[in-house]
């Protein structure tokens, strides 16, 4: 399940309604900051074990994403929050399906493996912090 938001506000309700205690928040290394979002979050938060995970450049290697999985599994969530950009977005996606999932980048590529199973409910907090990339015509 991801959930968009247009307030930061409205997420306490949707982790209440989760129960969530463990959250993997996934952000970018400036513009968490720098949009605002992480002061606004911060209340949302309270209360929560938050791991957060930002170690990855705009357009993530898959070096970067396997990183991401052993944090998560490590941590063991039952809740990511992404903010930020496409790429922090896409990112939380993709950490929180092969968290879920025992295969490899091949098998979920090639499309051998036959079903997924779906990752734990994921928050999706986009920011206007990014590249500017949904504004062009690209």
């Amino acid at each position: 399940m991801t959930v968009v938001f247009s307030k930061i506000e409205d997420i306490s309700k949707s982790l209440a309604d989760l129960s969530a205690r463990r959250i993997f928040l996934v952000t970018g290394k400036g513009s968490f900051r720098s949009s605002g979002c992480e002061r606004r979050l911060q209340p949302v938060l309270a209360g929560h074990q938050v791991q957060r995970f930002f170690d990855f450049e705009p357009n993530p290697r898959i070096e970067e994403v396997h990183r991401g999985v052993r944090l998560f599994r490590q941590f063991d969530p039952d809740t990511v929050i992404a903010t930020g950009g496409g790429s922090v977005i896409d990112m939380a996606k993709i950490i929180n399906l092969w968290a879920a999932n025992d295969v490899s980048a091949g098998e979920f590529f090639d499309g051998s493996e036959p079903g997924a199973v779906k990752g734990f409910p994921l928050i999706a907090v986009p920011t206007t912090a990014g590249s500017g990339s949904e504004a062009t015509s690209f």
